[in-house]
């Protein structure tokens, strides 16, 4: 499906649409005052808990991508602890003895991933 979509864009979509769900809008964009009301009809609790749970997703993906650019970086664990932002100092040294005993060659094959 998604090599369909990448190749043949809205209408690979609406052919699955059509296939899939019986549904076949003349567009398939919603109108901008329909997500307004929807976004307006979401309890303030439920509002805060999206908001707060953004904010973790965020945070973590911030904090795995500097201690994996600082893995990448050094040349030994011990180097990449020391020189790593201190909230990933944290992290890393809270991760214990098994991190502690990769060697440089080891932290070498961890791949980059951005």
């Amino acid at each position: 499906m998604l090599d369909e979509v990448a190749s043949d864009g809205e209408a690979a979509v609406r052919r699955l649409s059509r296939e899939f769900d019986g549904y076949d809008p003349d567009d398939f964009r919603v109108p901008h005052a329909d997500l307004v009301g929807a976004a307006e009809r979401v309890p303030d609790e439920v509002r805060g808990s999206i908001d707060f749970a953004i904010c973790q997703v965020q945070r973590f993906a911030e904090l795995q991508r500097a201690t994996l650019q600082a893995l990448m970086d050094a040349t030994d664990l011990h180097q990449a602890i020391d020189t790593a932002p201190p909230d990933v100092r944290a992290l890393l040294e809270a991760l214990g003895e098994p991190y502690r005993k990769f060697s440089a060659s080891r932290a070498r094959l961890i791949p980059k991933v951005w």
